[in-house]
């Protein structure tokens, strides 16, 4: 008798990973991790109680609560996941084990999120002997769940007027993905911290704000994903076309994110500056 198959998570972003999974369209292990991290993320953001006054936006580092007992269980259990996968560090066992180390990661997750350039993630790499891309990933991955917790208890949230300064209108995070409205062609950048998106001038650099020198890098003739690039900054947008979609079908931020993967790698070879870690879960 045939195993009958598990139900599709009603975590749309979930959901889409799954679907990617089913049909084998990115790594395999990329994308186990991946469900498994956003999981765990979805599960903290489910525990996050509104407290306080709404926040006023774009949101700072010391505007957003992170609930240390939460956040510390959070990397607790993506240890662990990484650790099933043979994908963890082999310093990151001592950290989760000494209680003094686990707590100062709710800075950690605060740095990443909002000053993500400071000389503090480089000091705690040299402090907890990571490579400072592994305290950056982690620091994005666990402060995720209460950035977007911020962002949604804000009344503007949902509003896409255009915008030509650089930066995520809610948190100021980078953007960490870029499409095309199926209704307008209008460029819809998505924010890599709290998944929010917003309209952007298709022309301006979402880094820099340069206007002009933002431009479509070669590929290999995808009328659908392809990477941008900035030749004054040289940052890097992945950008997906949603009016190539099938008719019913949106662009899942979160699964484009992992199915691109190639992109990034073909940004590399073309000198692009690297993107942060695309943390949200939407």
């Amino acid at each position: 008798m045939q195993a009958a198959a598990e139900p599709a998570s009603p975590i749309p972003s979930l959901a889409a990973l799954e679907r990617l999974a089913a049909c084998d369209a990115a790594p395999r292990e990329v994308l186990r991790m991946r469900i498994g991290l956003t999981r765990l993320q979805y599960e903290v953001l489910g525990r996050i109680r509104a407290e306080g006054a709404v926040p006023a936006i774009p949101l700072n580092r010391d505007s957003v609560a992170f609930h240390p007992i939460l956040l510390e269980r959070l990397l607790v259990d993506l240890v662990t996941l990484l650790k099933s996968m043979n994908a963890g560090h082999p310093q990151l066992d001592r950290i989760v084990a000494n209680p003094g180390i686990l707590a100062g990661f709710s800075e950690i997750a605060r740095h990443a999120a909002f000053e993500p350039q400071s000389a503090f993630l480089e000091d705690a790499a040299r402090r907890l002997e990571l490579p400072l891309d592994t305290v950056c990933w982690l620091g994005r991955m666990l402060a995720a769940p209460f950035v977007t917790a911020a962002v949604r208890r804000v009344p503007e949230r949902g509003r896409s007027s255009e915008r030509t300064s650089p930066g995520c209108p809610f948190c100021s995070a980078p953007p960490g993905l870029a499409y095309l409205r199926r209704a307008d062609g209008r460029r819809m950048l998505v924010c890599g911290l709290c998944g929010e998106p917003w309209c952007s001038i298709r022309t301006a650099c979402p880094f820099c704000a340069s206007a002009g020198r933002w431009m479509r890098l070669a590929s290999d003739e995808d009328t659908v994903r392809w990477v941008e690039t900035c030749d004054g900054c040289h940052g890097y947008l992945k950008t997906i076309d949603e009016r190539q979609f099938p008719e019913g079908e949106s662009v899942a931020p979160l699964a484009e994110s992992v199915r691109t993967l190639l992109l990034d790698l073909a940004a590399e070879k073309w000198s692009c500056r690297p993107n942060l870690p695309y943390a949200a879960m939407t």
